[in-house]
């Protein structure tokens, strides 16, 4: 098979079709028309026939993928693929041999996500024809333990002259040029393209993303599918992991008898997302995204639902006035979930993120929540501390009539003399990186 002739590619790159709502059809689209390989992520049967369609009307021309889940794929979800008439199918995280005759029979070429020489061989069997080669640098969830290039050639071998993507730590031309030299026919790239304005991620997910440095394999976040994946630290997993990434017992022991789970319809397990926070062991796929979930889901849950879950974000405090690190610090040790992370108001690129003014920037503190809404003064603090609580009882308060007038005039009679009351060293003073 010539990959980029049958496909319709300009380039050997596919793009992952990450979960959770974050490779939707404006990314898919755009890659497939930049010549890449689009995939759209696992979307209930109507979602997923409604966004092929826009994938379609966009690129015309182009190859269609998407990613199917296989602990979550159920029979509607391939009559909307076979109907829908993709291009691609990629098998992920378990195989069916009907299932995979079926879009055979309908033309729709079917790659397999392998890790492991065992997964390629079965793979194969079932009638693959292509496998995606993943290593264990990958993002999300992690299909075996070995690196990418010492994985690709037994996967190669093992393909008998099936075409075999290279999938894990690709981010730049170099890491592609580095797969197909070492015998690759194309890469997939998730992370990379999570990064992009056409993921449905919300920019604070993305902004942790750049600024970490490390990155750890756990099975934490494996309700109702207990798989090893690799995340970035936030709350749950300070809460929840040892340092090398493995998970205490509670939640272990709560993810491995939760496999069920997949197979229950979505409104089902939906009230299992919502009460989702760092402080309890039950933290599923989309738990990662406490803090940062995609824009799309976001608004439609925050809107609705008044949970805690919501009341995750980042505290901007003023680190040159001692009476203000102080009020941080006591917030910062009553936190009881794990939803807050402050930042310095002098910190880089703060006014960009908050949209203030650099001019206007110190005028008070403020709270940016998990669907991008910015609070400033007294509500920024009501803010902090229903987050920090797992309650959202301050915030209730503060907005009773009247209630808000006192805080409001209270805080700024504060913030305007802040610096002439007694505090404890700044903390850009003991912290000068940070600002």
């Amino acid at each position: 098979m010539d990959l980029l002739d049958r496909l319709r590619l300009d380039v050997p790159v596919a793009q992952a079709g990450m979960g959770g709502g974050l490779a939707g059809p404006e990314l898919a689209a755009a890659v497939a028309v930049a010549g890449g390989l689009g995939t759209l992520g696992l979307a209930p049967p109507a979602e997923l026939r409604e966004a092929i369609r826009q994938v379609h009307d966009a690129a015309p021309d182009r190859s269609v993928a998407v990613n199917l889940l296989m602990p979550f794929v159920r029979r509607s979800h391939v009559e909307a693929c076979v109907e829908s008439r993709i291009d691609v199918a990629v098998v992920a995280f378990g195989m069916n041999r009907s299932l995979m005759r079926w879009l055979a029979e309908h033309g729709v070429i079917v790659f397999v996500m392998v890790g492991t020489d065992k997964q390629a061989s079965r793979a194969i069997a079932c009638g693959a024809d292509g496998l995606i080669a993943q290593g264990c640098e990958a993002g999300g969830h992690i299909a075996g333990d070995t690196p990418a290039l010492a994985f690709l050639p037994r996967a190669l071998k093992v393909a008998g002259g099936r075409p075999v993507l290279l999938a894990g730590g690709v981010a730049a031309v170099d890491d592609t040029r580095a797969a197909m030299a070492a015998g690759a026919d194309g890469v997939v790239a998730g992370t990379r393209f999570l990064l992009t304005h056409e993921a449905r991620a919300h920019p604070e997910y993305q902004r942790r993303i750049l600024s970490t440095d490390k990155t750890f394999r756990t099975t934490l976040f494996g309700l109702a599918w207990p798989a090893p994946h690799r995340v970035v630290a936030n709350a749950a997993t300070r809460r929840w992991c040892h340092e090398d990434g493995t998970t205490k017992l509670a939640p272990r022991l709560i993810n491995a008898g939760s496999g069920v789970l997949a197979r229950l319809p979505d409104w089902a397990t939906a009230p299992l997302t919502r009460i989702q926070m760092p402080s309890l062991p039950m933290l599923s796929r989309v738990a990662s995204r406490s803090g940062c979930p995609s824009r799309r889901w976001t608004t439609r849950r925050c809107t609705r639902v008044s949970t805690v879950l919501c009341m995750t974000g980042v505290l901007f405090f003023d680190g040159a006035c001692g009476m203000c690190t102080r009020a941080h610090d006591f917030l910062v040790r009553h936190d009881r979930t794990g939803n807050v992370e402050t930042e310095p108001l002098q910190g880089a690129g703060v006014a960009e993120r908050l949209g203030v003014p650099h001019d206007r920037l110190l005028e008070s503190m403020r709270w940016l929540d998990s669907s991008g809404a910015v609070y400033s003064g007294a509500e920024a603090w009501n803010a902090a501390w229903s987050a920090a609580l797992g309650t959202r009882l301050p915030l209730l308060i503060y907005r009773i009539p009247g209630m808000r007038f006192v805080q409001n005039a209270t805080y700024r009679w504060v913030a305007d003399h802040r610096y002439r009351f007694p505090g404890k060293t700044p903390y850009c003073e003991s912290h000068p990186i940070a600002c």
